[in-house]
């Protein structure tokens, strides 16, 4: 199983995640890494693969993060950006230097049938898909018939707090035929077992990173086991 650092860049730094309630988030100088600038970030972490958010462009604040976006992606054999774009394309330039694009529940409306390639990001609050209210299973048995390379399911209202898996993490699984990959809420190398056990293809991690319950080694090999 792929194992991704999730990589928040909000005003500039790299930030943590916590429940999805981003007028709270703070640099992230706390942790293994005391400079929370994203590519010294990055580089310090070494990680192989990783989920690069530019949160202001979910929010759509104005901020430009485009130059710290791609400085991280350089440093990443691949990488899954979600620019919080309402539309786009995935280049081939692009495609081989890893880096796919991302589309989610939160920012693609009712055209998210319609792409082809990059990532699909499904965002869960209250175990419903955000912003639909759906359930999370049904939505991506819907799913397994768009063509995306890869669905993420970032369960926003766990992120930053260490607070387990959901009970229908087999479910889910389950409802998707192609390659699926599970953040939000990961507390320890056990959990990581599970999300492994239960067939996904790969976790995000970060705040378990720099509290030391998930090894860094993973982050670095970029696999789990």
């Amino acid at each position: 199983m792929d194992i991704l650092l999730a990589i928040d860049i909000m005003d500039g730094f790299v930030v943590q995640g916590q429940s999805g309630n981003r007028s709270g988030y703070r640099p992230l100088d706390w942790g293994l890494v005391p400079d929370a600038e994203p590519a010294a970030y990055t580089a310090a972490m070494k990680p192989v693969y990783g989920y690069v958010a530019d949160l202001d462009g979910v929010e759509g604040t104005g901020t430009d993060n485009e130059a710290s976006v791609r400085a991280c992606c350089h440093l990443l054999k691949k990488s899954y950006v979600n620019r919080g774009r309402r539309a786009y394309t995935v280049s081939e330039e692009d495609r081989n230097a890893g880096i796919f694009p991302v589309i989610s529940t939160e920012t693609g409306g009712k055209n998210l049938p319609k792409y082809h390639g990059g990532a699909l990001t499904v965002d869960l609050k209250c175990d419903r898909v955000y912003p639909t209210g759906e359930l999370p299973a049904a939505f991506l048995k819907t799913a397994s018939d768009w063509d995306y390379d890869v669905c993420i399911v970032i369960n926003l209202g766990s992120v930053g707090t260490e607070s387990g898996l959901p009970t229908y993490l087999s479910e889910m699984r389950s409802a998707y035929e192609g390659t699926l990959f599970y953040g939000g809420g990961l507390a320890s190398e056990e959990d990581l077992g599970r999300v492994a056990e239960a067939g996904y293809n790969g976790a995000l991690v970060a705040t378990a990173v720099h509290r030391h319950a998930i090894p860094l080694d993973a982050v670095q090999r970029g696999y789990y086991p």
